[in-house]
């Protein structure tokens, strides 16, 4: 006989930035282990990110084999969204959310140079500590904008 037990939906509270990234990229660094957003800009703004899914997705870019940090291993993004998205118990995707909260985490750095696979741009931003939460929906904007609103962290599944 197993035992299932009900585990309690936190409500916590964010305030901070808001980036507005394009799918499939934002489900990458919420579910991804995609640690750099790539910018032609910097900023000197460091603290608590919000991550918005925007409203445009890079289609081509959903199937593109990319280098894991883990293992070095080559598969198309969506697979390592997917693989992401399972640790929380969740299905995989087809279709990624859009205009949409999908995580949070901290912007620590901004870099000119790494030897990350993810960093590809003028400016890689260094986001840490990212947490998954249930989506909201939200306009974006561009560049780093202000914002506050509660949310629920995904639990990762046992």
């Amino acid at each position: 006989m197993r035992l299932e037990f009900a585990v309690p939906k936190y409500e916590y509270r964010f305030q901070g930035k808001g980036l507005s990234v394009k799918q499939p990229y934002a489900s990458a660094i919420a579910f991804g282990g995609k640690s750099i957003e790539n910018r032609s800009w910097q900023t000197h703004y460091r603290g608590p990110i919000a991550i918005h899914a925007s409203a445009k997705i890079i289609k081509d870019d959903i199937q593109t084999p990319q280098r894991q940090v883990r293992g070095g291993e080559k598969r198309p993004l969506v697979d390592w969204i997917n693989r992401g998205r399972k640790q929380f118990g969740l299905a995989s995707e087809d279709q990624l959310g859009r205009s949409q909260i999908v995580a949070i985490g901290m912007l620590v750095d901004c870099i000119e140079k790494s030897s990350s696979p993810w960093f590809q741009g003028a400016w890689g931003w260094v986001i840490v500590g990212i947490i998954p939460i249930d989506p909201i929906s939200w306009t974006g904007g561009l560049g780093l904008w202000d914002c506050k609103f509660k949310y629920h962290p995904l639990i990762a599944a046992r």
